[in-house]
């Protein structure tokens, strides 16, 4: 996600920034196709940023050992374990960081593409119908990313808070 697919997105949406720049009258509304690819590439490279944050902070027991001797290890066992646990819940939120931004980013990048394809008020006769069936393939494409992204997190926290309040998950 933050290593490949990110970059790779965040690339496609300056780009095609620098496109829709270059054919704003061609474009229904080249204002929100703006601010759309342009929330697509902060949010990809954020992704990016938090995925190279959370990286650091991921490692296991072997690497450990591979760092210290073992008379280290030993000696400082329960130090060493500490400090891996806490090194591990900080990779993970940094991995919730970089997977809320990356949703984000394709949500943003979906309704950017779905908002280019539609046509202009003059565009008429089966291109236009025909991008206006494209447009709602990419924007039916953002909304279920949209729900696939914020459902099971609801539902997460809807669990957790039944679990707090006693109650059965």
């Amino acid at each position: 996600m933050s290593n490949v697919a990110a970059p790779l997105l965040a690339g496609f949406s300056v780009s095609t920034i620098g496109i829709v720049l270059t054919g704003e009258q061609s474009l229904r509304w080249p204002g929100f196709i703006l601010v759309s690819l342009t929330v697509a590439s902060v949010a990809f490279i954020m992704c990016v940023q938090f995925g190279f944050h959370a990286r650091q902070h991921l490692y296991s027991p072997a690497d450990v050992s591979s760092w210290w001797s073992e008379e280290d290890v030993r000696a400082h066992t329960a130090d060493l374990e500490s400090e891996q646990r806490r090194d591990f819940a900080r990779w993970a939120l940094w991995t919730v960081w970089a997977r809320r931004f990356y949703s984000t980013g394709i949500v943003a990048l979906w309704f950017g593409v779905g908002s280019a394809l539609c046509p202009t008020p003059d565009d008429h006769g089966s291109t236009g119908l025909l991008r206006w069936v494209a447009a709602s393939i990419a924007l039916g494409a953002g909304l279920g990313e949209l729900c696939w992204s914020v459902v099971p997190a609801w539902r997460r926290r809807r669990r957790r808070a039944r679990i707090l309040d006693g109650q059965r998950p």
